[in-house]
């Protein structure tokens, strides 16, 4: 391991691994803690929110643009 970038890839590589490791770690407290908190319930729930949302968005902009050409 000579060259500069190899050096580069391996602590990229590296603090990616550690990355996940943290955040399953973390994930893994939060959840199994004796205070039974439910934030990732709500994280789940609101994305759920702005998926349908952004659906929404897109189909309402597609009737509009729909109805400017006049055919709907």
């Amino acid at each position: 391991m000579n060259d500069a970038t190899e050096y580069i890839c391996l602590t990229m590589v590296l603090s990616v691994i550690f990355g996940a490791w943290c955040a399953v770690r973390f994930c893994a407290d939060a959840v199994m803690s004796e205070r039974k908190r439910n934030w990732w319930a709500k994280a789940v729930y609101r994305a759920q929110q702005r998926q349908e949302y952004a659906q929404f968005s897109k189909e309402l902009d597609e009737v509009g643009e729909l109805e400017r050409m006049g055919l709907k």
